[in-house]
């Protein structure tokens, strides 16, 4: 008699189990690691831009509703320049010929190398609050005593020469209202240019009828 055959489907408790490679199970794990980094990367970007979005929005929104932040002040760009050959220099006088008007005298010295004419001068007032009413070079006076004339314009290094500016004086006191000139001028051998000085910062200090 033939002995049965062995049923290889069945198995058994003789069956051996089926052994991989070493090598296989650590593939396997790295693949996994990777797939589930690329699923977590995937999900996070989308709802880092949503997140990002909505927090624009927010701010955008906060920023139209909300307090409002001051923007930083505006940088002097030098234009007219503050730096030039010219310089206030001596004495400066504030003067109210009549109530509704004021005058500023003052001096203008070459301290550059160079000779120096001045050609005119007007009124630079950073926030307003006058009416200028035009400038003088040279000034009919400065500081209650009269001027010729005659004084030149024309400036050799160290030489000044008086000038001022008219302005109509507001119902109100006329504070704080900074004063500023702006000097056309022509150094020898130049084109003109202008250059601006800094008068007044704060005109509080002075005694004007409107005040009283």
């Amino acid at each position: 008699m033939t002995a049965p055959e062995r049923d290889e489907l069945a198995g058994g408790s003789d069956q051996e189990p089926v052994r991989f490679p070493p090598w296989v199970s650590v593939v396997g794990l790295v693949l996994a690691v990777l797939v589930g980094w690329f699923v977590v990367a995937r999900t996070s970007g989308g709802d880092g831009s949503s997140t990002s979005a909505h927090t624009s929005a927010t701010s955008s929104t906060a920023s139209a509703d909300g307090p409002r932040v001051a923007p930083p002040s505006p940088v002097n760009t030098g234009y007219p320049p503050l730096e030039g050959p010219l310089r206030q220099t001596g004495d400066l006088c504030v003067r109210t010929p009549t109530p509704g008007s004021m005058v500023v005298e003052f001096e203008v010295e070459n301290a550059g190398p160079d000779q120096v004419e001045v050609l005119s001068l007007s009124a630079h007032l950073p926030i307003g609050g006058l009416d200028p009413t035009g400038g003088k070079a040279p000034a009919t006076s400065l500081c209650g005593r009269p001027v010729d004339p005659a004084t030149s314009t024309v400036l050799q290094p160290g030489e000044r020469v008086p000038v001022s500016l008219g302005f109509k004086l507001p119902p109100e006191c006329p504070a704080p209202y900074p004063v500023q000139a702006d000097v056309a001028l022509v150094a020898r051998g130049s084109t003109p240019t202008t250059q601006r000085l800094a008068l007044l910062s704060d005109l509080g200090g002075y005694d004007f009828p409107t005040c009283h």
